[in-house]
This record gives C-alpha cells, sequence and structure tokens, in this order.
C-alpha cells in the first residue's frame, strides 16, 4: 500500500535547501508555516496583508497573517517560477 502515502519532494526555496515539501494539486491555498519564513530568508515585514481566512476540516477559522512570494528551484537546469505561498498562524 505504499502508493497510497502522501508525495514528499526536496525544494531550494528563496535559494534555502528544504527537505519534505508536500506536493498537493488540489489545494485551493499554498500554506507555509510560521517558522519556515524565517528559514527561507523572509521576515514579517514582507508579509502583505490579507483577508484570507483558512477554515479546518472541524470548521474552526484562522486568519492568514498575510501573503509572500517566494522563488522555488523546479528543475536542475536552476529554471525557476514564482510562486505566492500563503501562510497563516
Amino acid at each position: 500500500m505504499s502508493h497510497l502515502r502522501s508525495l514528499h519532494i526536496i525544494v531550494i526555496l528563496n535559494g534555502f535547501k528544504i527537505n519534505k515539501v508536500l506536493i498537493d494539486g488540489g489545494v485551493a491555498i499554498s500554506l507555509l508555516p510560521e517558522k519556515m519564513l524565517g528559514k527561507v530568508g523572509k521576515h514579517h515585514d514582507d508579509l502583505v496583508p490579507t483577508n484570507i481566512v483558512v477554515t479546518d476540516f472541524s470548521g474552526t477559522s484562522t486568519p492568514a497573517r498575510g501573503l509572500v512570494t517566494l522563488t522555488f528551484l523546479k528543475n536542475k537546469d536552476d529554471s525557476s517560477d514564482k510562486v505566492e505561498s500563503d501562510r497563516y498562524s
């Protein structure tokens, strides 16, 4: 049953190697844990205010702290795409 396990990859995010990035193409929002913000060279001052509220399966809502744009390396040939990642507490 190993085919039912989640897909994790290693990426270079803002120049920092991040192990175990969860890949889920069906998500409506990309989340970045607060402790990862500093690890990728960003600060709370880099967050863009937003009115996004994230609701979990139990119905509990948490407002997002802000939006941040990060660059991630997707290929071995050093080509990159910019993607927006959202973060909440």
